[in-house]
């Protein structure tokens, strides 16, 4: 099950990567491929979180950390105007470009801090950067660019 997360979310970074170099991509796909990722990213970090009560190998959760930090780097792509519809989007996103993307930077650097502590085996590590990275998620849930997940 984990090597199919993790499969997943390696397939779903180069997917992100290549929708969001596209010069024009058309609105509806934007919107799929960050729902999708969103979504792999969720079940990812709910694996670690997981992974760190149990104590389980941090080294399990490299792929998976580099997946998160991978779309981290792409979030703002996938938002280009015209594509806050609905649920698809906030305002606040629009409006407050520049704190949007300093929101998706930071989740791309938890995820490379989890992934350093994974490839180093360090649990105590570990631990401490799925807090960050789960700080990181809580940076937009609880503002305004997501709904808010941590009630």
């Amino acid at each position: 099950m984990k090597q199919a997360i993790l499969g997943a979310m390696a397939v779903f970074a180069a997917v992100a990567w290549g929708v969001a170099q596209a010069e024009a991509p058309a609105v509806g796909s934007v919107v799929a491929v960050r729902q999708a990722g969103f979504g792999m990213m969720y079940g990812a970090w709910q694996n670690m979180r997981a992974g760190v009560a149990a104590k389980a190998d941090p080294n399990n959760f490299v792929l998976a950390a580099q997946g998160i930090a991978a779309f981290g780097h792409q979030i703002p792509g996938l938002f280009p105007p015209g594509s806050g519809v609905g649920r698809t989007g906030f305002e606040s996103i629009y409006k407050e470009r520049t704190e949007f993307e300093k929101a998706a930077a930071m989740l791309a650097a938890a995820g490379e801090a989890v992934a350093k502590a994974g490839r180093a085996g360090d649990a105590a590590a570990f631990a401490a950067s799925v807090k960050m990275l789960t700080e990181s998620c809580a940076g937009c849930h609880t503002k305004k660019f997501a709904d808010n997940w941590f009630k």
